[in-house]
């Protein structure tokens, strides 16, 4: 089972990680192939697939974040930051974006804020609610 969700499990099979939420084992009713899957966090798991795209899936193995980032961070309350090209925003728990791919570092957000570096270099406190 997934971080005590019940009835998902994860398999590992030849080097990738597969949700699966069948009774019996089944491979033609295994969802989704992943390359990496992370523990989730606040109902989400990062996960990467075989093309190194980055997304999120629910404890039902169901994509709430479509694979689409170069990277991205667990979920820090409601947020999580990604990286799309060579610049990094945020998105919430639903996967819309609150600030564009616009920022060069994005550090993890908290309390609802976060600390970026533009593209000039600056630091700065953004507000993400």
């Amino acid at each position: 089972q997934i971080g005590g969700s019940v009835g998902v499990v994860l398999l590992l099979i030849a080097g990738l990680y597969w949700f699966w939420s069948g009774r019996t084992i089944s491979f033609s009713e295994l969802k989704q192939q992943y390359q990496v899957v992370r523990p989730f966090v606040n109902d989400r798991a990062a996960v990467q697939n075989a093309g190194g795209m980055w997304g999120f899936v629910d404890r039902k193995g169901k994509i709430v974040v479509p694979l689409q980032y170069n990277a991205a961070t667990d979920f820090s309350g409601n947020f999580a930051a990604v990286h799309k090209g060579c610049c990094c925003g945020y998105i919430n728990k639903g996967g819309t974006l609150v600030k564009s791919p616009e920022f060069k570092i994005c550090d993890l957000p908290k309390n609802g804020k976060a600390t970026v570096t533009d593209i000039n270099g600056a630091l700065k406190t953004i507000d993400l609610q």
